[in-house]
């Protein structure tokens, strides 16, 4: 099933003159095209709806927490923010697999959320 990611690039609030780059992850796993999208992103907002150990047998369809951290990691992402969390997840092991091989700014979305970039 294709799945897409969804790259912006547009002017700071801070300063209009700067350039910054928020991408969006749909449903994937870890693959070559979401690392390609979000190579340098000022934020990726990356969905993590598998918890390692438990979802192993299970590819190609949702990453886990520590897979979006090392996707963040690999295309040097300065903010990563996990969204797609499951409600029988706890948010909080996500975030603990993202933090093992993340080491920036990490988050949880949720409603209400704005980052100014």
């Amino acid at each position: 099933m294709p799945a897409y990611a969804v790259r912006v690039i547009g002017p700071s609030e801070a300063d209009p003159a700067r350039q910054v780059t928020f991408v969006y992850s749909g449903d994937s796993d870890a693959c070559d095209a979401l690392d390609q999208a979000a190579r340098n992103a000022d934020v990726l907002l990356c969905e993590a709806s598998f918890l390692e150990g438990r979802d192993d047998d299970v590819r190609g369809i949702h990453l886990t927490g520590r897979r979006a951290g090392e996707t963040a990691a690999r295309a040097g992402v300065r903010m990563l923010v996990l969204t797609h969390i499951p409600a029988w997840n706890d948010p909080a092991d996500s975030l603990a697999e993202a933090r093992t091989v993340y080491d920036g700014p990490l988050g949880l979305a949720h409603a209400g959320l704005v980052i100014s970039l």
